[in-house]
């Protein structure tokens, strides 16, 4: 399930983007952690090679989102870290996770997927932030809007969210009626996928290594 690219604020901030409103992309950062839920969720979780690993888990949903909302894909990883965060309880449990990646364009993407979070009510679950040559946007999924700012002005403005979109199981429903949509499709999501676990795998080699 990737509910995060049809949302109204992705939308809205995709369409910026799009119009050239911060000029060409340069660096996106994010945040997605979540809470770890220890004692309540399922124990298998937690037992050696069941777990697939925390990017693996939940970094596919940033890695759509930053796709559509700057229509670029992601081209290499330069680091990658993944380590027990104060988690004694599980040692060999990694739940901090923190990756940064390279867009088509040599942009900089830096994503923090951690089990660190309290709850789920805070608006570091999910935010984005965009920079570009001519401006910055910024949102998550906590508040309704975009924030925007732009090179030659102090104001930062609020930007209503968009209409959603229908969603991924409206997508998934539409591709076996033979409709699919024209970003999120199958292949899509199997390329995320991918994308995740050479993510998890660690940072690129240089050729011939």
């Amino acid at each position: 399930m990737l509910p995060l690219w049809s949302h109204g604020n992705s939308v809205a901030a995709r369409d910026l983007i799009a119009a050239g409103k911060i000029g060409e992309v340069q660096a996106v950062g994010f945040t997605g952690p979540h809470p770890l839920n220890y004692g309540t969720r399922a124990g298998w979780y937690f037992e050696p090679g069941k777990h697939g690993g925390t990017i693996n888990d939940i970094a596919p949903h940033g890695i759509d989102l930053i796709q559509f909302i700057t229509g670029m894909k992601f081209a290499s990883t330069a680091a990658v870290r993944t380590w027990n965060g104060q988690f004694p309880e599980v040692p060999d449990f990694h739940n901090g996770a923190q990756f940064l990646a390279v867009l088509a364009n040599g942009a900089g993407v830096t994503g923090d997927v951690s089990y660190f979070a309290c709850h789920f009510g805070l608006p570091g679950y999910w935010r984005f932030s965009v920079w570009g040559t001519a401006g910055w946007l910024e949102f998550n999924f906590k508040t309704p809007g975009v924030q925007l700012a732009v090179k030659d002005s102090p104001v930062i403005s609020e930007v209503f969210p968009a209409a959603p979109l229908k969603g991924y199981w409206r997508a998934f429903l539409d591709e076996i009626a033979g409709r699919p949509d024209p970003y999120f499709h199958t292949e899509h999501v199997l390329e995320v996928s991918e994308w995740s676990l050479r993510l998890q795998s660690g940072p690129d080699r240089p050729a011939g290594n």
